[in-house]
């Protein structure tokens, strides 16, 4: 297979190193891709721990061209930017006197305000400069700081689509319009405290949630879209996993997904120590008490072909089944070559194969019918790396990928492993 990747603010496009090409990705550097997802054949998306969403279009002629395209990724309501512009305008006239209310906004990040907020009233204060007043003066905030977009969702006809990451923690619904076919933000729902690790739709009008917030959410999504930017509040269930059958208190959930290949739509939900918890997906009732994976450490992805949910930690990847209520087998992350490459940061199902996404930019495949990792002819597992970038770029940890509709191509996402570290990577492989 060859590989196209990005780091840093550019892509390098091409499947040899000779008719590689550099590709601008905005004027602001992305921080970290989260998510990934094919739209069809030709685009996908990418979302980022600064709460930004790319479009990717695919080019073929002339070699495989890319255009980058930066996507609205939710909007305040009309309440909250009118009463954010003038909060704006009342911070330049009297700088002092805005502290104890934008401190308390920082305390109740719900209400629109963020850090940046404050550090931009505190420079404007020591500044007579009228020009850049505007500059100084506190922004409205984006939410950049809670924790970035995490999740891509669709679903299987592709019309519907939700990311989360908007403001407020907000899951943003989008639809494609006009002959371009544009993605625009059409509706919010609303109801996270924290950060959404994952989302995946139960049907085309409902939506289920899963947080950082210990809490597992089901919405109903508008039937019909408007020009209008909607956002609803209230999701329709609420499970809390604040100490939920034995759960640690403030136990945060990983992922949610969808397991449609059973006698009945399952729910599977995630936590952060290995506990794997089953819902029927019709009436969201707890089905037993949830499976433990033993020796798991930092639980952070699961996928699912629809009957077996795989779940990846730092140092294993377990199996649930069910159909089977039970753990069906446990596996040490791959013999990588360090602790590194060995982490599980990503999983995805393409028929009987899992593919793993690892933390040195590396990618393995496991069999799960025969329960072992795919081999060369010369008995080494079957790895992908990606190309050396450059001395000064790290390489890069595998946080989300997914196989094209056509299951030729494999779009990964992510950076680099150490949270201090900046960068941003995409690659393709064929």
């Amino acid at each position: 297979m060859r590989c196209a990747t990005a780091c840093s603010n550019h892509l390098d496009v091409g499947g040899d190193e000779d008719d590689a090409t550099r590709r601008d990705v905005g004027d602001e550097t992305p921080v970290k891709a989260f998510a990934c997802a094919w739209l069809d054949e030709r685009s996908a998306l990418v979302s980022t721990k600064c709460n930004r969403l790319f479009r990717m279009d695919f080019r073929r002629r002339g070699g495989d061209q890319v255009d980058w395209r930066e996507i609205e990724l939710g909007r305040i309501s009309e309440e909250d930017s009118a009463r954010l512009a003038d909060a704006r305008a009342r911070a330049r006239a009297h700088a002092g006197d805005m502290r104890r209310e934008i401190v308390e906004y920082i305390r109740h990040p719900q209400r629109g305000w963020n850090a940046g907020g404050l550090a931009s009233v505190l420079a404007y204060e020591e500044s007579d400069d009228e020009e850049n007043a505007d500059r100084l003066a506190p922004p409205i905030p984006y939410d950049g700081a809670h924790g970035g977009a995490h999740a891509i969702a669709q679903t299987k006809d592709r019309l519907r689509l939700c990311v989360s990451g908007g403001p407020q923690h907000d899951i943003v619904g989008f639809e494609r319009r006009g002959e371009c076919d544009d993605i625009v933000p059409t509706y919010a729902l609303r109801g996270h405290e924290d950060v959404v690790f994952g989302i995946d739709f139960i049907n085309r009008d409902t939506l289920a949630s899963a947080s950082r917030d210990c809490s597992l959410k089901v919405f109903r999504l508008p039937r019909e879209t408007s020009d209008e930017y909607i956002i609803h509040r209230r999701p329709v269930v609420t499970i809390t996993f604040d100490g939920f059958w034995g759960e640690p208190q403030s136990e945060k959930l990983r992922g949610v997904k969808l397991v449609y290949n059973s006698p009945s739509p399952q729910l599977a939900a995630i936590t952060s120590s290995g506990m794997v918890h089953q819902f029927d997906a019709a009436t969201l009732h707890a089905v037993g008490e949830g499976y433990k994976l033993q020796g798991f450490a930092e639980t952070t992805c699961m996928a699912t072909d629809g009957r077996i949910v795989a779940v990846g930690s730092r140092t294993h990847i377990g199996f649930v089944d069910f159909r089977m209520r039970g753990v069906i087998d446990s596996i040490a992350a791959t013999s990588g070559a360090n602790e590194a490459s060995r982490t599980t940061r990503s999983l995805s199902f393409r028929e009987s194969i899992l593919t793993i996404g690892g933390g040195r930019g590396n990618v393995e495949f496991f069999d799960t019918r025969k329960r072992e990792y795919l081999k060369r002819p010369d008995g080494r597992e079957r790895t992908l790396s990606h190309p050396q970038l450059s001395d000064d770029e790290p390489a890069p940890a595998i946080l989300s990928h997914e196989w094209d509709p056509t299951g030729t191509r494999l779009l990964v996402a992510g950076g680099p492993l150490l949270e201090s570290v900046p960068g941003f990577y995409v690659g393709l492989w064929r």
